[in-house]
């Protein structure tokens, strides 16, 4: 099984097939409960940065947690050329958020030139021919063997036969070609696809996808731009899901918003997210402090920063002051403000530590009513042997909630891939979940649901993963309120979508502008505790 901190660092998509509209039979399975997915992805490859993201987030992991190849001995050779295959199999293809808008308004689909295989096999022979600048004959020849032993080839095997085996069943590599294969297609086939594992009679009544922005952290472009993004995530939004149903998380990116503010550009990133949240029916911000940021105090922590950052004049002054203006703003309106919060998706070396729970503290205290969600909670990754509970960042957590009064900090349990039989760490990490409801959220108060789908994909059980949690949860005893509160109510309460909430209240305006029924809105009214 792969290991969690590590999966972590990939993003997700859509599978290259296309099922944007489910049979009839599959619509009237789908009615859901109330359970809401507080965390999950749906955007492609053209929406990051593909060369940057797979070096330095997917693969360029300092901790060695990269499971590519179980054999130590081949692994430091195979790892770069593994990298450079996957940058090229990821690179093109996939459908551009201005495409995909298009398809939807003309009910067309965007066939692939060439299959899936094939692409496989062509990125294939580009590294192992020696065409990929950067790999060595002895990375080639690893990569090679690995591939083979992996899928059970000959050692004659040519490209098209390795491919058709990278492409099905199960192992390391494989896991990521099914990975790749998901973000090369489209965003909508991929929240049909949640929804027919996750929806379903008492399964999840609303999804809240959120996308990235990489931009200045990572040395290289998205093709997707962001305003495109937004447009097409509105869109799908108004798509009929059945009884299921979609608002997103916008990304919000200050190193973009500097450079909008610099250059005198308008709409500016903050613009783009307000109008998004105020206008498009979105439910809050997404941040991604691993990329290289703290929440808060940037300008005086002695941290490194990239290079290129220095081209801009005072620029941890201004990365502060943007992040400053959201904050003020999402305070005031009551807007949900989402977080990547584990020791992951590191952008360089020890980045990921500015996102851990306790940074936040400095941002609460300036702004103690703001609607806060740390995600990724429930690993305890720092323990070992039952030693150094203290130092998790799920009892950081679990101090930064007791420092104050804050009542809207909440952290999700996405990609708890704990949950799963057969994992090492499940009952370890059951027990760990105990000690800390008992130290700090008896009442289950703090705690949300959330998936992380696509991620999951990783996971050979990832469309079981909702029974799963639920089996697995019930090892924690909690009373049916604290149930209820974990799965659904919990998350209205950060998102604001009861009645005469902000978010709410959003909400219905968004609706009556497009001739929406609310109706199912009032499925949140119901006291929470």
């Amino acid at each position: 099984m792969l290991d969690r901190r590590h999966l972590l660092k990939l993003s997700v998509s859509a599978p290259l097939a296309w099922v944007l509209y489910r049979s009839d039979e599959a619509r009237s399975q789908a009615t859901a409960s109330d359970v809401i997915d507080v965390h999950c992805h749906v955007f492609n490859a053209s929406d990051v940065p593909v060369r940057g993201f797979v070096q330095r987030v997917v693969l360029g992991d300092e901790e060695g947690q990269i499971i590519i190849e179980p054999n130590p001995a081949l692994r430091d050779a195979v790892i770069p050329a593994f990298l450079a295959f996957l940058v090229k199999l990821m690179s093109t293809g996939a459908p551009t958020a201005e495409q995909e808008l298009e398809d939807i308004k003309t009910s067309s689909v965007r066939e692939p030139p060439v299959s899936f295989e094939r692409q496989v096999a062509e990125a294939l022979e580009y590294v192992l021919s020696g065409a990929a600048p950067g790999v060595s004959e002895e990375g080639r020849r690893r990569l090679r063997e690995s591939i083979i032993q992996e899928i059970g080839a000959s050692e004659d095997a040519d490209y098209e036969s390795m491919a058709q085996g990278l492409s099905s069943g199960k192992g390391p590599k494989r896991s990521y070609v099914r990975f790749a294969r998901k973000l090369k297609g489209y965003r909508r086939t991929l929240l049909a696809e949640a929804i027919d594992h996750y929806g379903g009679q008492n399964g999840v009544l609303l999804f809240t996808p959120s996308f990235v922005d990489f931009h200045g952290w990572l040395d290289s472009e998205q093709v997707s731009d962001l305003k495109s993004q937004i447009v097409l995530m509105e869109r799908m939004q108004r798509l009929d899901w059945g009884e299921t149903h979609m608002h997103s998380f916008v990304a919000f990116n200050p190193w973009r918003q500097i450079e909008d503010i610099d250059a005198g550009r308008s709409p500016s990133a903050f613009d783009l997210a307000k109008d998004a949240v105020e206008n498009m029916g979105f439910v809050g911000i997404k941040l991604y402090p691993p990329m290289g940021f703290l929440p808060i105090g940037n300008k005086g922590s002695h941290l490194c920063y990239p290079e290129r950052a220095t081209r801009i004049c005072n620029f941890l002054t201004k990365l502060d002051a943007a992040l400053d203006t959201m904050y003020a703003w999402a305070e005031e309106k009551g807007v949900a403000v989402m977080a990547h919060a584990t020791n992951s998706q590191g952008a360089a070396k020890d980045y990921a530590l500015r996102a851990r729970p306790d940074r936040w503290a400095p941002v609460l205290a300036k702004y103690p009513n703001l609607r806060l969600n740390l995600g990724h909670f429930g690993g305890f990754d720092e323990v070992a042997d039952d030693q150094k509970l203290d130092e998790t960042w799920e009892y950081f957590f679990g101090r930064l909630i007791k420092s104050g009064s804050y009542h809207c900090v909440f952290a999700d349990m996405s990609y708890l891939n704990e949950v799963l039989p057969g994992h090492a760490r499940r009952a370890s990490t059951l027990r760990y979940l105990r000690d800390f409801l008992r130290q700090y959220d008896p009442d289950c108060d703090r705690l949300m649901y959330g998936s992380d789908f696509a991620m999951l994909v990783l996971e050979a059980r990832y469309q079981d993963y909702l029974a799963s949690f639920r089996s697995y949860i019930s090892g924690l005893e909690l009373s049916e309120s604290a149930r209820s509160r974990l799965y659904r109510d919990n998350a209205v309460k950060f998102l604001g979508l009861n009645k005469n909430a902000p978010t709410r209240n959003r909400l219905e305006a968004y609706y009556k502008d497009h001739k929406l029924d609310p109706a199912w809105l009032t499925r949140f009214d119901r006291d929470s505790h």
